[in-house]
């Protein structure tokens, strides 16, 4: 075979593979996406269900027990939860519930086009618990307390302006894939793989069943590259109707797809059995290698009527410690059982009284940086930042600037021995001149600023670090100070 056919096989195979297995791997399966389709083609929909999910590590277990936490905190949480949808409207409402570690979160949280609410209290009770272990954490949730104020609700817009645009028109578009296309989609789908078959998914009345592991998913990916490549004529065929009437494409777009489903139609008689015995090959290798987690997968869903579904999934991941990097293995699990049901109406309203975050912060950054100077300070060209960006965590209790960072008469300062440390100089202490200094090889260099002993910290001006060979850089466009050496 020709270096270029086999590169154009390979390639356009393993394309036709992954366009099968979105759509279709049997007949059985074919039934299947056509009751999900069935699903989320309804505008109003409410699922209810469990959700059990954790991770198994000794490592992981042994590092919370560390911070002061439960060392079992994530090795089984349960979210329960009811969810109703109206999907032409984009609007959905959340009431759910946590438990983790013997404690419990509610979760209650809108979604209004691009628009997330959810309530303050739900974030303040989540940081309360961590903060029992953790002074950081502590001096976050007061602050992040302070910040909220009265708020019971808050909202965050999750695009801008622009990008809200551009989400209407893939709304509109996406609209369209789920009517009209997707059934065109399903029926050329079914004309190019409805004879294949497969061990996995199986059907029994109106229960569709998928089960895979590394073995079984091996074996599936492999019998349907043989099914694609022996029938690449058939494929093309069906794919180019598809394309033909579809009213997705542009004129110039159709003939680049049907041009390359021709050339793609020919594959079945450049390709021999030998080569498509060295690609299964590859493929179960890369699947069921040592170096490959190993995964199980159970995945029910059973149509109780036209209005009322059952959902089920059961599956794992194991990574050894090899694979982690780490001193044990890792297991990782999600089972969930949900109800789903399709409503004749329903009526989501949002909150009213939601305080927007970003206005928040920026109050706060107006209130304590009058001048515009951030506290964001980049190390080297990786901006790998040690104090944090103006938001809630530079803020105490009492609404005033963490000790980390102090800003007087516009002035920047930064911790000495903090700062200089993730920098990698040795920062010392002088009781005699009670001043600080960096020891650079047999150098001193004594610094000025000011000293908190209250904190037992000592500052430096920002500019004062150009003191030890630094390059500092303030840009008043983008409030970010940059630090070199």
């Amino acid at each position: 075979m020709q270096k270029r056919t086999w590169k154009i096989a390979l390639i356009a195979a393993m394309l036709a593979l992954v366009v099968a297995l979105c759509g279709a791997c049997s007949g059985d399966m074919l039934s299947y996406w056509k009751t999900l389709y069935d699903i989320n083609s309804q505008q109003y929909l409410e699922e209810t269900g469990t959700l059990t999910f954790g991770v198994e590590s000794k490592e992981l277990s042994d590092m919370l027990q560390a911070e002061g936490l439960p060392a079992d905190l994530l090795e089984k949480m349960t979210l329960t939860y009811t969810g109703k949808t109206d999907q032409k409207n984009m609007r959905m409402e959340l009431d759910a519930k946590l438990t983790a570690g013997g404690n419990e979160f509610p979760i209650v949280m809108y979604l209004d086009n691009t628009t997330l609410y959810f309530r303050a209290d739900g974030v303040l009770n989540t940081m309360q618990l961590l903060a029992e272990a953790s002074e950081d954490v502590k001096a976050e949730y007061e602050a992040t307390k302070a910040l909220f104020g009265d708020a019971a609700w808050l909202k965050v817009e999750l695009l801008d302006e622009d990008e809200k645009a551009a989400f209407a028109d893939v709304k509109s578009e996406v609209g369209k894939v789920y009517t009209e296309e997707a059934l065109k989609l399903m029926t050329a789908l079914d004309k190019a793989f409805g004879d294949f078959d497969s061990d996995a998914f199986a059907a029994s009345g109106k229960t569709y069943t998928l089960k895979l592991d590394n073995k079984s998913c091996a074996k599936l990916l492999s019998d349907l590259l043989a099914y694609t490549v022996k029938n690449t004529d058939t494929v093309a065929a069906a794919l180019k109707e598809y394309v033909e009437g579809s009213t997705l494409f542009e004129a110039t777009e159709k003939q680049e797809l049907i041009d390359s489903l021709n050339e793609f139609a020919a594959i079945k008689d450049e390709v021999t059995d030998v080569d498509i015995k060295d690609l299964q090959d590859t493929l179960n290798e890369g699947l069921t290698g040592v170096d490959m987690p190993k995964f199980d997968l159970t995945y029910d869903l059973t149509k109780n009527s036209s209005t009322s579904y059952t959902e089920k999934m059961d599956c794992s991941m194991t990574m050894t410690a090899a694979m982690t990097g780490s001193t044990s293995d890792m297991k990782t699990y999600m089972q969930v059982e949900s109800d789903i049901k399709v409503l004749n109406s329903l009526t989501i309203t949002v909150p009213t009284d939601a305080v927007d975050v970003e206005k928040l912060i920026e109050q706060g950054h107006a209130k304590f940086y009058p001048s515009g100077v951030s506290a964001t300070i980049y190390l080297d060209d990786d901006y790998m930042y040690y104090t944090q960006y103006y938001d809630c965590s530079l803020l105490d209790e009492s609404g005033t600037l963490n000790p980390e960072v102090r800003v007087i008469n516009n002035t920047t300062y930064l911790p000495l021995r903090a700062i200089g440390e993730a920098c990698g100089e040795d920062v010392f202490w002088d009781s005699a001149k009670k001043q600080a200094y960096v020891q650079q090889g047999e150098k001193k260099i004594y610094v000025t600023g000011f000293t908190d002993a209250k904190a037992g910290r000592s500052y430096l001006k920002v500019r004062d670090f150009e003191k030890l060979g630094y390059t500092v850089d303030y840009s008043a466009e983008t409030g970010r100070v940059n630090m070199q050496k």
